[in-house]
């Protein structure tokens, strides 16, 4: 692991390469929020996008995409795998995404966040929360998977379903919540 790495990827630089070639059906992993996702290209944010899976799918069904990913080893490895998609690829993490606002980027249509909550403090998700809405167009929608750390990882408790954040600077309030069993772990 990078020294700056996140705290929440510790063991994801181990997990790399079986993740790398553990890819599930996107509609098995995601079929509670592909109403969420543009019909028609959009802009979609894939934050902690791991080994790339989820972002290839997006941007092979014409959405442009930013993949945001701390882990070097998946990052790599997941341009190795995709790098003929228009993926961009960027090396940043919650709760902040310095890199990613920086570069004042138009805005989202849709933003997946995969496996990354359970990872951060509350505090952190608190910060988190008005960022990500900052990063959405009007009318754009987010999804947050809630997964549980196992004992191995760092990780923070998640409630299911979680406390609703108030509406952003924005404007922009989080008006729905799913939850579903997890169809995949984490290392």
């Amino acid at each position: 692991m990078d020294a700056g790495q996140p705290t929440g990827t510790t063991g994801y630089d181990a997990a790399a390469q079986a993740l790398l070639a553990t890819r599930l059906p996107f509609e098995a992993v995601h079929g509670h929020i592909l109403h969420l996702i543009p019909d028609s290209p959009g802009r979609i944010l894939d934050v902690g996008s791991g080994p790339g899976h989820d972002a290839a799918t997006l941007a092979a069904r014409g959405h442009a995409v930013t993949a945001v990913e701390p882990t070097r080893a998946l990052r790599d490895g997941a341009q190795a795998l995709y790098g003929s998609l228009p993926i961009q690829w960027l090396d940043d993490s919650l709760p902040r995404l310095e890199r990613l606002t920086s570069a004042s980027p138009e805005p989202f249509d849709f933003i997946l966040v995969e496996g990354v909550w359970a990872h951060l403090t509350a505090a952190e998700r608190g910060e988190a929360f008005p960022v990500l809405a900052g990063l959405l167009r009007a009318g754009g929608a987010v999804a947050i998977s809630l997964r549980h750390a196992p004992p191995r990882r760092v990780g923070s408790p998640i409630r299911s379903p979680p406390p609703r954040p108030p509406g952003s600077p924005n404007g922009r309030a989080w008006r729905r919540w799913w939850t579903s069993p997890p169809a995949r772990s984490s290392p």
